[in-house]
């Protein structure tokens, strides 16, 4: 029977059973288990752990009636609220900043003095102009060629790699500066992959296989320690073109960060090591092994945040590439795997 309280959005209480484990909750986005206390939405049926409905305040699924923003908006007597921009999937990008003043109005108009004045100032620039053109004849021709030439934009070339083989020993990396928070400018979300980009730009680094785990780690450490302080724009930017995108549909930058937000209390990553496990020399793709990183959250089935990821090396720099869903093909063969997959076990 669903529950009903005047202001609050409707749900039905249920525990989790086979069929459900797996399913991720729409709002912290880790999967049911067999078991849990849940809250199904009386509007869309999506299931929620029962704790992550009320501390949403409501159903976590974009657009739908019973999800914070509308029992916000019923227990005020108004209307639902105005649209944000909400992209479908998760990270709702910002409302977009005020645009520039509007030019003035033509009703002002000018006097008629005025307006006979710069009529004239136009003419005399206009003749200065012509003169100076017909004055240099022929040689500006050459001038425009070579400002034509000096203006074209230089690309850069693509970087040569190899394919690196084995798997060296872990080395160690020091906690990297922390970077200003804040979301995204509207409009910056990159694709998963721009026109500009050569399949060279996603190949493996030209480097030694101890340099290239040690970059990775260098860089999953970064990413842990932004969130844990909260440094969400920057734990963005060190994503792949293909997971901002990804994410961007699924989520909305904003849902996104509220689901990175449930790693702070009780994450420690100053222990990260990373083993590389495989590398795909023409994609750029590496599976790696996480260890070292401290969970104490209560009640928790582990006190380590460990498991495989992925990272992906594009725009001469490694990005984290997270999740079995980035691609068919790896979600074909990890889905079914995901207690071992990084937090898998927690």
């Amino acid at each position: 029977m669903a529950d009903m309280q005047p202001g609050k959005p409707a749900f039905r209480r249920a525990t989790a059973g086979r069929a459900d484990t797996g399913r991720a909750c729409p709002y912290c986005r880790f999967p049911l288990k067999e078991g849990a206390e849940l809250a199904v939405c009386g509007v869309c049926g999506a299931h929620h752990h029962a704790d992550c409905w009320h501390d949403n305040g409501g159903c976590a699924v974009i657009a739908c009636a019973a999800g914070p923003a509308a029992s916000a908006a019923a227990r005020s007597g108004g209307g639902p609220p105005p649209h944000q921009g909400v992209t479908p999937g998760g990270y709702d990008r910002q409302p977009a900043p005020p645009g520039p003043p509007a030019p003035p109005s033509s009703s002002s108009g000018w006097s008629p003095p005025l307006a006979i004045a710069v009529v004239l100032l136009a003419v005399a620039i206009t003749g200065a102009a012509v003169a100076i053109v017909l004055s240099r004849g022929g040689s500006s021709d050459a001038r425009l060629a070579a400002n034509t030439a000096t203006t074209q934009t230089v690309t850069a070339p693509p970087v040569t790699t190899s394919a690196t083989t084995g798997t060296p020993g872990v080395a160690t990396t020091g906690a990297p500066a922390q970077t200003t928070t804040g979301a995204p400018a509207q409009g910056t979300t990159q694709a998963a992959e721009t026109p500009s980009t050569t399949a060279s730009d996603n190949e493996l680094p030209a480097v030694s296989g101890e340099q290239m785990q040690s970059e990775i780690q260098h860089m999953l450490l970064e990413w842990h320690e932004d969130v844990v302080h909260g440094n969400f724009y920057a734990a963005w930017g060190l994503l792949s073109h293909r997971k901002q995108a990804q994410d961007s549909a699924e989520y909305g930058y904003p849902t996104w960060v509220k689901n990175q937000a449930t790693l702070r209390p009780y994450l420690n990553p100053s222990g990260l090591q990373v083993m590389i496990d495989d590398a795909e020399p023409d994609s750029g793709v590496a599976e790696v092994d996480v260890t070292g990183m401290g969970w104490d959250k209560p009640g928790a089935s582990c006190s380590e945040w460990s498991g495989i990821t992925w990272v992906k090396y594009e725009d001469g720099a490694w990005k984290y590439d997270p999740g079995y869903s980035t691609t068919p093909q790896r979600e074909g063969e990890w889905k079914s795997r995901y207690p071992e997959l990084l937090g898998g076990r927690c």
